[in-house]
């Protein structure tokens, strides 16, 4: 099929697009709560459509998803390339669209909708492309694990970090093990956050990390991924330091207004620079 040549020359165009290259996967609603604030979803819909039929962007499918669900393809991210961190040409195609769409759920939450809490959340395609020095300070970025993200988390004066850790395929015990230390290791991880696929699955890690030196302080909270879809930060911790409590009472009980921005781009749109 022949293109209609449309460039992108809208800057919300140029925001979708670095907004799922964050998150790597966006489904419809997100991105519509996000960008078309007020409109009915099939004029976000429409948009995202024409993006697809001009190469920008593809649908994949996802379970437990029953809308459309967005990736970048090749055309898509060089059209952002040029503004994105140095190292971001490998690793930015999801390997697991469900694993990524939960991250994106897990870690924004009540906030899908509201850029102001960005830079209190930064996600693992930001982690892994951004160099050390452009994150605040309660980012761990001499942690030597990488996790699915993190939020700002904050204890009396000091601002740590809440790892966010999605498991849906089980790894071996020693695995677990290591993970474990790494975490009873680092003091300026605050707590962790496990979206796993079952009941057994979470009492499962929860046996093999209690075995570390910082069991006592319950630092693992587990939740069943299913019921981020369902509920969003309405799921509820079944097992771990925060048990019985929703995702919301746990985050917002250590959450405070961010007070650092990560660099922004440049106020005229960069999109005129974009031969496509």
């Amino acid at each position: 099929m022949k293109r209609s040549g449309v460039r992108l020359t809208i800057e919300r165009d140029f925001e979708i697009l670095r907004f799922i290259w964050r998150w790597k996967v966006v489904p419809t609603d997100i991105i519509r709560n996000r960008f078309f604030p007020g409109c009915r979803i099939r004029t976000c819909f429409n948009r995202l459509s024409l993006l697809r039929r001009e190469n920008y962007i593809d649908s994949v499918a996802v379970r437990d998803i029953p809308q459309n669900v967005w990736t970048l393809n090749r055309r898509g991210f060089n059209a952002i390339k040029e503004f994105l961190p140095p190292d971001c040409d490998k690793g930015w195609r999801s390997e697991s669209p469900a694993h990524d769409v939960l991250a994106l759920k897990l870690s924004l939450g009540d906030y899908l909708a509201d850029s102001s809490a960005d830079d209190a959340v930064f996600s693992e395609q930001e982690l892994r492309t951004y160099s050390a020095n452009v994150f605040p300070t309660w980012v761990p970025t001499a942690f030597r694990r990488r996790p699915d993200g993190y939020i700002k988390s904050v204890v009396g004066d000091q601002s740590r970090a809440m790892a966010i850790e999605i498991e849906l395929t089980p790894k071996g015990v020693t695995d677990y093990e290591s993970i474990g230390l790494d975490y009873a290791h680092y003091r300026g991880i605050d707590h962790v956050i496990w979206a796993v696929v079952s009941l057994k699955m979470a009492r499962r890690l929860k046996a093999i990390f209690e075995k570390s030196p910082r069991d006592a302080q319950q630092i693992h909270s587990f939740l069943i991924a299913g019921d981020i879809h369902k509920l969003g930060w309405d799921s509820r911790i079944v097992l771990g330091g925060y048990q019985g409590h929703t995702v919301r009472q746990m985050v917002m009980a250590h959450w405070t207004k961010p007070d650092i921005d990560l660099p922004q781009y440049p106020p005229s749109s960069p999109l005129d620079k974009v031969g496509y």
